[in-house]
């Protein structure tokens, strides 16, 4: 093989591997308020067919912003018994409580009746939902009280 067929063979597959990483790397799509998104759960051993409960926890390492003071960085997420019995549909409505940020599963609770529970911390390795949350307010810079006569 001469040199310059080498050279071409190694710069293909450099540009090759290249592409492939790049088709990998998907945009981030923003979640916003009312946005469902759908997750599945599937359990082994124990009681399955005494759960009652599945319930997914979002939370965003992100700092609530000034303008978006009292909505919170995290929210449950439900999820329903589906016909196989140990997997659960987890279809989780985005509430409008939420401030912008990357979100991500951090616990899973699984329950059977008042009581009885257990989270299950973890990495779950599912990609993180960025979420943008266009409810803002420009709060006063300063609030002064006097008494009144």
């Amino acid at each position: 093989m001469s040199m310059y067929r080498l050279l071409s063979f190694v710069i293909l597959l450099t540009l090759g591997f290249g592409i492939a990483d790049a088709q990998q790397v998907q945009p981030s799509v923003k979640r916003h308020p009312g946005d469902v998104i759908h997750y599945k759960v599937a359990v082994e051993g124990g009681d399955i067919d005494k759960i009652t409960d599945v319930t997914l926890n979002f939370w965003s390492g992100t700092a609530i912003s000034e303008n978006q003071q009292g909505l919170s960085n995290g929210f449950p997420g439900s999820c329903n018994k589906t016909a196989v019995p140990n997997v659960f549909d987890c279809s989780v409505t985005i509430p409008n409580t939420v401030s912008n940020g990357d979100y991500t599963i951090t616990w899973v609770a699984i329950g059977s009746g008042p009581n009885l529970g257990k989270r299950y911390d973890g990495d779950y390795h599912i990609p993180l939902v960025p979420i943008e949350n266009p409810k803002t307010f420009n709060f006063p810079s300063k609030v002064t009280v006097t008494e009144q006569h």
